[in-house]
């Protein structure tokens, strides 16, 4: 009795201004004149109990009258009554709404700017309508989806049901208040009591379709502790969001017959997303490639300049007189394309040129040093010095023999514990592999006596004069010549 009571009073204290605006649109019909008829008198008898101090009780008591006279006047309906019903709940739903922000904010786009041209006015409706109209649709159903299923999500649940142990499913209520959307969903039922004990679930505002005129989640997703399932509601009773140009009234012949699909429109943006982030992809790895070209432009232009540079300081050196042994920079190592690696590696010939350089002088003097008892004086060394290694150490060791010829003379070559044995032996273990080794050794045996007189007298055994001095110095020498001169 008190809901009864409770709903009626609402219905009479609202209906005056609900039903009065509704009505202005359209002719009455005889139920709608009833009804207001009814409203009317039961406004007036209330207004009347007011005014003699009669208690809640007598209200009461005609806001119950008034609810059976309204459910008796119900058999006036016709099927215009039923239509008008329908629109009036579809106007008060969430469709509704968005129909109309649409229409208030595509006919404020459409209007003539105070600073605009009239061709320009009428070239903005022809050409841009359509994607004005677009992003109208968008922002609105974007805005309600927003408050509907953000601000207001704790009006949403998600309730699992009881597990069907033989199907191996369970049933999932989706949805709020009287907006409920029924679902199943395949869980193993080795996975079963798991899903259920950790079960939970999200909603994403970004993506709605309409049910039962509402605003409704495209899908939702519920999880586990290590799962998560999309369950798609679009298709399967919750239908896709669309705007209808023609049925907002409003003029503009470029739009005529358009309707604008929030699904389709969605699924546009994110291809044109995904192609633009393929692009973006594309760019990245063409501008990746055009600096590894570049890289390698770089790396050949800087590898250039460095064996330019190499040569150049190579050529100065080998140009250098007292370079007798040849020193130069040896190949430098690729480098790294950046103007300081180019910077670092030039630096380092630098160094190294004049490294070699120190090293070239370094050695005339320590040659020098070691050997100017053989020559009248600096300049005369310099002379034979510069003319090349195999010449100045010819040079060195002919003179040797030549200043130490008293000395070679007497000596006894076999005698290797001797001092002076074994410096000559010493130099001339040195001089062994040179061009003019056979030379110097010629020399030696003929400032030698002993050498000389062996030499004379059995060079026939031997093959040349190298082959006779190892033999002679080996320790050996009087069994390996018996052995030949039996032969």
């Amino acid at each position: 009795m008190k809901k009864i009571t409770f709903v009626s009073l609402l219905v009479l204290l609202l209906s005056f201004s609900i039903n009065s605006s509704f009505a202005q649109k359209h002719t009455k019909t005889a139920y709608e004149k009833k009804v207001s008829e009814i409203e009317n008198r039961y406004h007036k008898k209330i207004q009347q109990a007011k005014l003699r101090g009669e208690g809640g009780l007598m209200i009461i008591s005609l806001a119950l009258q008034m609810d059976n006279e309204l459910k008796r006047a119900k058999k006036l309906k016709t099927k215009i009554d039923f239509q008008r019903e329908k629109q009036k709940s579809f106007e008060q739903s969430d469709y509704g709404e968005i129909y109309k922000k649409v229409k208030l904010s595509f006919e404020k786009w459409s209007k003539k700017g105070e600073f605009e041209k009239k061709e320009d006015w009428l070239n903005r409706l022809e050409n841009e309508a359509k994607n004005a109209f677009d992003k109208i649709c968008i922002e609105e159903i974007s805005e309600l989806a927003y408050n509907r299923l953000v601000t207001n999500k704790h009006q949403w649940e998600c309730e699992l049901l009881s597990y069907n142990t033989e199907k191996e499913t369970f049933p999932i209520s989706f949805g709020k208040e009287k907006l409920k959307w029924n679902t199943i969903i395949k869980i193993p039922i080795s996975e079963a009591r798991q899903f259920k004990e950790s079960f939970s679930w999200s909603m994403d505002y970004h993506y709605v379709g309409i049910l039962q005129n509402a605003v409704f989640p495209e899908f939702f997703t519920v999880s586990t502790s290590n799962k998560e399932y999309e369950i798609q509601t679009i298709q399967k009773g919750v239908d896709e969001p669309i705007i209808s140009f023609d049925k907002l009234d409003i003029k503009n012949e470029f739009l005529k017959g358009y309707t604008f699909n929030y699904t389709t429109y969605k699924k546009e943006q994110k291809k044109k997303e995904e192609e633009r982030k393929e692009q973006e992809r594309k760019e990245q790895e063409r501008k990746e490639q055009e600096k590894i070209k570049e890289q390698e432009k770089l790396l050949i232009e800087y590898n250039k300049k460095l064996i330019a540079l190499q040569k150049l300081y190579n050529e100065d050196l080998l140009k250098n007189a007292y370079n007798i042994k040849k020193y130069k920079i040896e190949t430098v190592e690729k480098i790294i394309v950046t103007k300081a690696s180019f910077d670092d590696e030039s630096r380092w010939l630098a160094e190294k040129y004049v490294e070699i350089k120190n090293k070239i002088e370094q050695n005339f003097e320590e040659s020098y040093k070691r050997n100017k008892h053989l020559f009248k004086n600096k300049e005369e060394f310099a002379s034979c010095y510069q003319k090349g290694k195999e010449f100045i150490d010819k040079e060195i060791a002919i003179r040797w023999i030549k200043i130490n010829k008293r000395i070679i003379k007497g000596l006894n070559l076999q005698e290797k514990e001797d001092a002076s044995v074994k410096a000559v032996l010493t130099t001339v273990q040195n001089y062994k592999g040179s061009s003019f080794y056979p030379q110097f050794l010629f020399a030696l045996i003929q400032n030698n006596k002993k050498l000389n007189k062996e030499w004379r007298k059995n060079s026939k055994y031997f093959q040349n004069q190298e082959e006779f001095y190892n033999t002679y110095i080996s320790g050996n020498y009087k069994n390996i010549l018996k052995t030949k001169k039996r032969k």
